[in-house]
C-alpha cells in the first residue's frame, strides 16, 4: 500500500470530500445538531480497543510506593470512533449550521476553498465527458454524478452567507469556469488543482473552534468522532478514480523520463536516477494496491476500459485493426501507450511462448533492426510499435535466464517483476509498469542506452584499484584492530564488482539453455541502466562503509587530522591547505575529530588527541591527584573515530547491499531525512518547469500538462507551501514531491558516496612515514628506541610529537613516556609541519578530489567556488 503520508490524486480528491463531511458534522454538532439524526454506520476499519493501562511488574511497584497506583488512575485518550457518513445528510447539516450560526463562522475559509475545489473538479469532469463522449447513454450515466455535484452546490449556496471567503483572497484561487481540455490525454489537468492550494492546519484537523459550555453539554466530544463519506459507486465516480490513478501513473512515467534525460545530459548521476526510478516503481505498486482497495478491478479491465473510453472520446473504435495481426488500434498508439495497452500486448504475446523447461528464443533481427539514432517523435504509431517489439522481445529471453538464477545482488524492480512474470506468466500491475519503464528509459536514452554499463565499469575500476593498492600496502603487516576477515570483506567486494562487469554472467547461463544464436556481449547489462545504477549504488555504499571502518581501525586519518590542525593553528603551513582533509571534515563535521572547537595551543592539542584515543575527560580535571598507583582513566566509549553520519542513501542500503534485509517500504522517518538533506525546497510546479526544460528530448513520455502558472498566479505561488512546509504542517506529501526531493538529495550525496577513504589512508600513511623518518633520531632520544615497535603503530608518531610539546609529565596508556619530563619542545611539531607543508604544496594533498573529478566529474565547491585550482 502507498504510505499514509504520501497522498495520491484520488486520495486527495476523496479526502476533500471527507474533510467537507467532517467539517459539516463537527460544526453542526457545535450548534446543537443531534447525532442520532445522522445516517451513519461504523466502518469496518474502526480502531481496535485500547490495551489495558494497568501498571505491571516493577512499574506497578514503583507507582504503589509513590502512593499513586490506586489513587490516580492513568489518563488514557479514548480511540476515535470512525463512521460512514451518508451523502444525503450534507444538506440538512448545512441548513442547520446556516440557521443557527450568527454572522460569519470563524476559520471557515479553508472549508470554503475545499468545497469550491471539489465542486469544480467534479463539474469539469462531467462536462468533459458530456462534450467528448460519443455515447448516447452519457447523459443518463451522468445523472447520479450530477446529483452529488448538486448536493455540494446546495451546501455551498446554503452556507455562503456564513463562510469567510475573503481571508484567502491573497492565495488568488480561481474557482470560476476552467477551460475544458480538448484531448483525452489532457484529462490529467483536472487533478492539478488538487495540489494548488493547501488547507490550513486547523482545517486539516477538521475541528472548528471549541463550543461554548452550553453547546458543549448537548454535543458529544468532537475528538470521539471521525467520518468517512460513503463511497459512491456510480460510473462517473469509477471513471474519475480510474483517470486519477492513470494520471498518477503517467506522472510517474513523466518523472522517470525526465530523470533519465537528466542522466543522459550529465545533469544527474546514475545512482540518483536508478534509486529514484526504482522508488517510483515501488510507489506505483503501492498506489495500485490503494486503487484496488477502492475499486477492485482486473488489470485487463483497468487498462482496456481506460483505453476504450479514451478512444470513444476521440471517435475511434478501440477494436479497429488496420492489419489482422495488429495488437490494437495503432492509429491510437499514443493513447494505447499511456493506457499501458501496448506493453500489455507485448508481454501477453511473450507469455504465450513460455513453456516449462524451455526458453523462448528470438533470432536477433527477427522483428527488424533497431535504429537508436532515429527520431522516435517522427515515427508513426505502427513504427513505434515495431520499435517496441524489437527492443523488448529480443531482450526478454535474458530476463528469462535471470529468472532461473538466484536473486541478483542489488536486484532492481524491473528485474524483480520480470522474474515473477517468467515464473507464473501473470501480468500483474507491477510487471506492467516495470516493463513499461524499461521501454521508457530506452526511448529517452536511445543511442546512449549503454551509458549505464560504461559508468558501472568506471566504478569497478575505481574500487578495484584503490582496494588492491591498500591490500598490497599492508600485505603481511597484521593489525590487532583489523582482523583477517576484514581483508576478506574488501577482497569480496572487488570480486563482486569484477564478477558483474568483467564476466557476462547471463551469457554463461544462456549456454546451459543451448542457445544457438550469437549475441552481443553483456547485452542485458548494456540495455538495462536501471540495474547498472542499483548495482553501482550498492558497490559505492559498501566501498564507503568499508573505507570508514578501515581508517578507524588503522587510525591514520584521524591522527593525521590532529597534526594538520596543529600545523594550521600554529600558522606553520603558510596558507597551504590539504583539500582532501578539508573535504573530509566538511563531510563528517568537526565533531568527529574534536570535542568542541578545534584546539589552538599545545596543551589543547595533546588533550584533544588523548580524548580521541579514548582517555576519559576526567583525566584533565585540574584537581586530579596522581599517586604512584594511579591509573589513567579510560572513557567507556573507547577511542573516537569517524562516524557513518546519516545519509539519504542509508535508506536503501538494507535493500541493495549484501547484508540487506530487502526493506521495500518508505517510512515517515525516511521522508523526514529526505527533506532534511534535500538541497532545494521544491514547489510542485517544478515538475512542469523541468518538463519544459527537457521537452524536446523526452517528448515520447506522457506529459501531464498541468497548466503553467501565469503572472496573475504569482501571488498564489508565493503562498503555496513548499514540500518541507507541507510536511511540517500536515505530515503528508504527494508522491512526486517525495521523488523530486529524493532525487535531489541523492544527487547532493553523490560525491560523498565515492569519497575514497582508502586513498586518503595511503596519503596519510606516506606522509607519516616521511615525518617519522625525519624525526626518528629525536624521538628515540626523547622516548627511547622502542617508542614504535611495529609499522602498524606508525600513526602514533603524532602522539609523541604532541607529548614533546606539553609541560606536564604527559603520557597515554600503552605509549612510551618521556625520559625527561622537564624537556618541552615545539621543534618536533615545527619540523613535522614543514613536511606537511611540502606535502600540501606538491598536489598530493588533492589527489582524492582529483580522482573523483577525473572519474566521475564531481567537484567540491564552497560558496560557489571550486576548491583546488588544479581541478
Amino acid at each position: 500500500m502507498l504510505p499514509e503520508s504520501l497522498v495520491s490524486s484520488y486520495r486527495k480528491y476523496k479526502s476533500d470530500t471527507d474533510h467537507i463531511g467532517n467539517w459539516l458534522v463537527a460544526t453542526a454538532k457545535k450548534y446543537g445538531y443531534p447525532a442520532d439524526l445522522l445516517t451513519t454506520s461504523k466502518t469496518p476499519t474502526a480502531n481496535p480497543a485500547p490495551t489495558s493501562t494497568r501498571l505491571k511488574g516493577k512499574a506497578r511497584k514503583a507507582a504503589k510506593a509513590a502512593g499513586t497506583a490506586s489513587s490516580v488512575p492513568p489518563i488514557s485518550t479514548p480511540p476515535k470512533k470512525k463512521y460512514i457518513l451518508a451523502i444525503k445528510d450534507f444538506i440538512p447539516l448545512a441548513q442547520h449550521i446556516s440557521s443557527k450560526a450568527k454572522g460569519l463562522i470563524e476559520k471557515s475559509s479553508d472549508f470554503a476553498a475545499t468545497l469550491d475545489r471539489a465542486i469544480s473538479l467534479r463539474r469539469d469532469h462531467s462536462s468533459f465527458h458530456d462534450e467528448n463522449s460519443k455515447d448516447d447513454m452519457a447523459p443518463a450515466v451522468n445523472k447520479s454524478h450530477q446529483h452529488f455535484i448538486g448536493i455540494l452546490e446546495d451546501v455551498r449556496e446554503t452556507l455562503r452567507p456564513r463562510l469567510r471567503y475573503g481571508e484567502r483572497a491573497d492565495y488568488g484561487l480561481n474557482i470560476g469556469e476552467t477551460e475544458i481540455p480538448n484531448k483525452p490525454v489532457e484529462l490529467t489537468n483536472m487533478f492539478a488543482r488538487l495540489n494548488v492550494e493547501e488547507p490550513s492546519e486547523q482545517f486539516l484537523n477538521a475541528l472548528p473552534t471549541q463550543p461554548t459550555s452550553s453547546v458543549a453539554e448537548s454535543a458529544p466530544s468532537l475528538e470521539m468522532d471521525e467520518y468517512e463519506v460513503e463511497q459512491s459507486d456510480d460510473l462517473r465516480e469509477v471513471i474519475l478514480a480510474r483517470n486519477a490513478f492513470m494520471t498518477d501513473m503517467n506522472r510517474f512515467r513523466d518523472f522517470i523520463g525526465h530523470t533519465w534525460h537528466l542522466y543522459k545530459t550529465g545533469a544527474t548521476t546514475l545512482e540518483a536516477a536508478a534509486i529514484s526510478t526504482n522508488t517510483a516503481l515501488d510507489l506505483a505498486r503501492g498506489l495500485h494496491e490503494e486503487y484496488q482497495n477502492y475499486f477492485p478491478t482486473s488489470i485487463v479491465d483497468l487498462i482496456h476500459d481506460f483505453f476504450a473510453v479514451q478512444c470513444a472520446w476521440r471517435g475511434e473504435d478501440p477494436n479497429y485493426r488496420e492489419l489482422p495481426d495488429d495488437p490494437t488500434n495503432l492509429r491510437m498508439y499514443d493513447v494505447a501507450d499511456i493506457s499501458l495497452v501496448v506493453v500489455y500486448s507485448l508481454l501477453n504475446s511473450y507469455a504465450a511462448l513460455l513453456k516449462p523447461g524451455s526458453m523462448p528464443l528470438y533470432k536477433p533481427g527477427f522483428y527488424g533492426t533497431y535504429d537508436a539514432s532515429s527520431d522516435r517523435s517522427k515515427k508513426s504509431g505502427r513504427e513505434k510499435w515495431e520499435e517496441d517489439q524489437i527492443i523488448l522481445l529480443e531482450v526478454l529471453s535474458d530476463f528469462f535466464v535471470i529468472s532461473h538464477l538466484p536473486p541478483l545482488p542489488a536486484e532492481d524492480e524491473i528485474t524483480r517483476s520480470l522474474r515473477s512474470f517468467m515464473t507464473n506468466k501473470l501480468i500483474t500491475f507491477p510487471v506492467l509498469i516495470a516493463t513499461q519503464t524499461f521501454l521508457d528509459i530506452h526511448h529517452v536514452l536511445r543511442d546512449k542506452i549503454s551509458k549505464g554499463f560504461h559508468d558501472l565499469g568506471q566504478i569497478r575500476g575505481y574500487i578495484d584499484a584503490s582496494i588492491t593498492s591498500n591490500l598490497k600496502l599492508h600485505e603481511n603487516r597484521p593489525l590487532k584492530t583489523w582482523p583477517e576477515q576484514n581483508d576478506r570483506a574488501m577482497e569480496n567486494l572487488v570480486e563482486r564488482v569484477n564478477g558483474v562487469v568483467k564476466v557476462d554472467f547471463v551469457a554463461v547461463a544462456r549456454r546451459r539453455w543451448r542457445d544457438q544464436f550469437l549475441r552481443e556481449d553483456f547485452l542485458v547489462m548494456k540495455q538495462h541502466p536501471l540495474f547498472c545504477g542499483t548495482l553501482s549504488f550498492s558497490f559505492k555504499a559498501e566501498f564507503r562503509e568499508l573505507g570508514i571502518t578501515f581508517v578507524n581501525a588503522w587510525g591514520s586519518v584521524l591522527y593525521t587530522a590532529h597534526l594538520y590542525n596543529a600545523a594550521k593553528q600554529e600558522k606553520l603551513l603558510h596558507d597551504k591547505r590539504w583539500a582532501d582533509m578539508d573535504y573530509l571534515q566538511h563531510m563528517h563535521g568537526i565533531g568527529d575529530f574534536f570535542i568542541g572547537a578545534p584546539p589552538t595551543d599545545a596543551d589543547a592539542y595533546f588533550k584533544h588527541f588523548s580524548l580521541s584515543m579514548g582517555i576519559s575527560a576526567s583525566e584533565f580535571a585540574g584537581n586530579r591527584k596522581k599517586t604512584k598507583s594511579y591509573k589513567t582513566a579510560v572513557s567507556k566509549q573507547g577511542p573516537r573515530g569517524l562516524t557513518e553520519y546519516e545519509m539519504v542513501s542509508d535508506i536503501f542500503k538494507d535493500r541493495f547491499c549484501v547484508r540487506g534485509n530487502g526493506r521495500f517500504d518508505i517510512k515517515p522517518a525516511d521522508i523526514e531525512l529526505v527533506l532534511k538533506n534535500c538541497g532545494e525546497d521544491y514547489f510542485e510546479e517544478i515538475t512542469d518547469e523541468a518538463r519544459a526544460a527537457g521537452s524536446q528530448e523526452v517528448s515520447e513520455i506522457p506529459i501531464t500538462n498541468v497548466p503553467t502558472p501565469t503572472a496573475m498566479d504569482s501571488k498564489k505561488l508565493r503562498k503555496q507551501w513548499t514540500a518541507k512546509q507541507r510536511w511540517q504542517h500536515t505530515k503528508t506529501l504527494t508522491p512526486l514531491q517525495l521523488l523530486y526531493s529524493l532525487r535531489t538529495a541523492l544527487e547532493d550525496e553523490s560525491m560523498e558516496l565515492v569519497f575514497d577513504y582508502f586513498r586518503l589512508h595511503r596519503q596519510c600513511w606516506l606522509l607519516l612515514q616521511v615525518v617519522k623518518e625525519r624525526l626518528d633520531p629525536d624521538l628515540r632520544q626523547m622516548f627511547g628506541p622502542d617508542y614504535i615497535e611495529r609499522e602498524s603503530q606508525l600513526p602514533t608518531v603524532v602522539a609523541y610529537i604532541f607529548m614533546a610539546a606539553v609541560k606536564d609529565d604527559a603520557s597515554i596508556p600503552g605509549f612510551s613516556k618521556k625520559r625527561r619530563s622537564d624537556v618541552v619542545t615545539n621543534e618536533l611539531l615545527e619540523r613535522a609541519a614543514a613536511s606537511l607543508e611540502e606535502f600540501c604544496g606538491s598536489g598530493t594533498a588533492e589527489i582524492v578530489l582529483k580522482c573523483i573529478f577525473g572519474v566521475f566529474g564531481y567537484r567540491w565547491s564552497v560558496d560557489g567556488e571550486v576548491v583546488g585550482d588544479t581541478f
